[in-house]
């Protein structure tokens, strides 16, 4: 599978790790869907340049989302074309990747459609407008995709669209859930922090004095716009939501069926949840009784939650994390990592923390130097690719441990 196929996946709510083989040969000539997969990724970054730069594209990181509906109607209209395409590629023309794949995408523009059209979350949840800010804003603080004088004019440019972006917050929401406007309203006070502190410790000492003051001038007004739209969904937002947020059955059906390839009715779906909740409830007791028979599962949980690295000592521990899957790795021979690439375990730099806690449930203030980056020596991009494969072994692993275990218990009823 292709890195810029594995793109498509991390747009679409997947993460997929690829390497690709070195080799010396003339890279054939794209394949005709190969092609289409590059006009697929082109125009998803028109439409979606914050979510596009979060997974390595960054041909649009100047530009800032637009929801208007003459864009919203656009977008249905593309995606309604790109499906068609696909759906007229010959099967006989397709390796056996390619189907694959072409499957996965069908379901990626599935999907799409489906929150566009059916769904509509432009016209009901305020959250997508903020995150387009504050994901397109951190994302050229914290990714070397070009140069900072670059970034900076990239976020300049961002930041005088951010008026238009919320007017068509304005225009678009009709009956917002509730808990939506609510974190909508918190994510904001987020934003607010990175317009007035994070950007200006980001690019501290880059680009010329003018430069940094546009920047810091474009922010200030970026900021009056935030807090005054934050102050509308405290009032008129918050007294017009609904406390409904459901989007029916049928459309976590379509959902299941588009992004997941699960084709299982919601009552089948949910009757596994269950199962497989009562059986994670039942080792959950079993394994808290192993630990200390005393106490309720919950009271063995709650102590052992406190034990984490004291102050100071988060780097190491995590360093240490990573050290003890890289020796799983490679004592199960999943794979053979190139010398050259290493992992850094690093404290976020200051103007990295805001994120963190903007996102966070409850809201992290105060836990500056919690964050962990994960850094590559080399390669741009490779470091988030690099944190799903590390929570990927830490599963792999986990599962291991969990079959000896449970062959070693089957061994002694024998």
């Amino acid at each position: 599978m292709s890195i810029r196929l594995a793109a498509i996946l991390a747009l679409g709510a997947w993460l997929i790790l690829t390497v690709p083989a070195a080799t010396s040969a003339a890279p054939a000539p794209p394949t005709p869907f190969a092609s289409l997969v590059e006009v697929y990724l082109d125009g998803f970054g028109r439409f979606h340049p914050s979510i596009a730069a979060g997974n390595g594209l960054h041909a649009h990181d100047g530009e800032l989302e637009d929801f208007s509906a003459p864009s919203v109607a656009a977008e249905i209209k593309w995606l309604h074309a790109i499906r068609a395409r696909l759906d007229a590629i010959a099967e006989a023309t397709l390796s056996a990747d390619e189907r694959v794949d072409r499957r996965i995408l069908q379901g990626v523009v599935d999907g799409w459609l489906l929150d566009l059209e059916t769904i509509k979350n432009w016209s009901r949840n305020p959250m997508i407008y903020v995150a387009a800010i504050s994901d397109g804003l951190h994302n050229l603080a914290t990714m070397d995709a070009a140069p900072a004088e670059t970034r900076m004019r990239q976020a300049i440019s961002k930041m005088h669209a951010i008026p238009r972006l919320l007017e068509s917050a304005r225009r678009n929401i009709q009956l917002p859930p509730r808990v939506f406007v609510e974190n909508a309203i918190g994510m904001l006070g987020g934003v607010e922090e990175l317009l007035s502190r994070d950007l200006q410790l980001a690019f501290a000492g880059a680009g010329d004095a003018a430069l940094r003051q546009q920047l810091a001038a474009a922010a200030r007004e970026a900021a009056r716009s935030i807090v005054e739209y934050r102050r509308e969904l405290e009032t008129r937002g918050l007294a017009a939501a609904s406390d409904d947020f459901a989007i029916g059955t049928a459309a976590v059906e379509a959902r299941y069926r588009a992004e997941e390839l699960i084709d299982l009715p919601a009552a089948r779906l949910l009757a596994i949840g269950e199962r497989e909740l009562a059986r994670n409830q039942a080792e959950f007791t079993r394994t808290a009784a192993r630990i200390d028979a005393t106490r309720t599962p919950i009271q063995v949980w709650g102590e052992l939650v406190r034990h984490h690295p004291a102050r100071g000592e988060l780097v190491a521990a995590a360093a240490a994390q990573v050290d003890e899957l890289f020796a799983f790795v490679a004592a199960k021979n999943l794979l053979v990592m190139p010398a050259s690439e290493h992992i850094v375990v690093a404290l976020a730099p200051a103007y990295d923390i805001g994120m963190a806690s903007m996102h966070s449930s409850p809201a992290a203030r105060g836990a500056a130097g919690a964050k962990l980056l994960l850094h590559h020596g080399r390669r741009p991009g490779l470091a988030a690719r690099a944190a799903e494969c590390l929570a990927r072994i830490v599963q792999l692993r986990d599962a291991c441990r969990h079959h000896r275990a449970r062959s070693r218990a089957r061994t002694l009823r024998a």
